[in-house]
């Protein structure tokens, strides 16, 4: 008889899977035994005078366990030492499904591009001028599919900052909305999009170190009336931070350069806007986003 026994465990505040794989039930006295996993060696040993084959066990955070959906366990009596289950050896089977243990929390995932930005620029014919922003960041994360059973899932996290500007003096009106994805990291399905509003308040934080990565720089230039050209330049830093107890903070801080240009004569006038975005990678969530004019020095 093939068993299959799992358990989740707390280490250090991590969910970990346990798993121990093992045969029982032979002929006492065989002289070798082999647990094959979906066809790959996982334990070889003498048999016990019990007729038992020494147990494999492994342990991870999270899991599931050799991969998502069903394996095929196969334990026999290695007569011939090919590790390949031959006419005639005693075996048994079985078969399980690896669990996940958790929620633990989300990490964040590979960047596909070291440029996750985008921006676009547009004039309408009251000479209003709109630009949108957009970063995307992508998380792992665990969702429960079951009663403790949780499975591996990609959260997409896209941040949308709009700035909307009339030809009069008047402060442009920015806003924010925030675009989550979910699908299911072992098919690719999507499980669901929500969009919502975040929050203008920043929370302190403290402890920010810079993230080590490219630093995207986006620039878009538009004829806002004759003779009258915009050019909008946006980049953006990432620090790494901690909040009061919600460590793993990510605070990003973007910088609108603007140029308004009278090529008739030859002046300009410069601007610049700030926003920063705050986000908490172990639920994946934007926590607030405020924009603000920087003070001059």
């Amino acid at each position: 008889m093939a068993t299959v026994s799992q358990q989740c465990v707390i280490v250090d505040g991590i969910h970990w899977f346990e798993i121990t794989i093992g045969a029982s039930g032979f002929t006492p006295g065989l002289n070798r035994g082999v647990i094959l996993v979906d066809g790959n060696l996982v334990t070889e040993s003498e048999f016990s005078p019990n007729g038992s084959i020494l147990p494999s066990t492994g342990s991870g955070p999270g899991g599931p366990a050799y991969g998502a959906g069903q394996h095929n366990v196969t334990a026999f009596h290695d007569a011939n030492e090919n590790r390949q289950l031959d006419p005639g050896e005693a075996s048994a089977t079985t078969t399980f499904i690896g669990i996940t243990c958790g929620p633990n929390p989300c990490t964040r995932g590979s960047f596909s591009s070291s440029d996750a930005t985008d921006m676009n620029t547009i004039t309408t014919t009251r000479s209003m001028v709109k630009t949108i922003y957009v970063e995307k960041v992508v998380f792992n994360c665990q969702e429960e599919s079951r009663a403790n059973v949780f499975w591996p899932i990609i959260t997409d996290v896209s941040i949308y900052t709009e700035i909307i500007e009339g030809p009069t003096a008047a402060p442009p009106i920015k806003k924010f909305e925030v675009i989550t994805c979910n699908k299911n990291a072992t098919n690719g399905d999507i499980l669901g999009c929500k969009h919502e509003v975040p929050s203008s308040t920043l929370p302190a934080v403290y402890s920010c170190s810079q993230f080590p990565r490219t630093l995207p720089v986006e620039m878009n230039t538009v004829v806002v009336a004759p003779g009258i050209v915009k050019t909008i330049e946006v980049e953006k830093e990432v620090f790494n931070c901690d909040m009061p107890n919600k460590p793993k903070i990510t605070k990003d801080v973007i910088i609108f350069t603007e140029i308004l240009e009278n090529l008739s004569t030859g002046t300009s006038e410069k601007t610049f806007e700030t926003v920063t975005c705050l986000k908490e990678i172990g639920i994946a969530k934007v926590i607030a986003c405020k924009a603000t004019p920087p003070t001059p020095f």
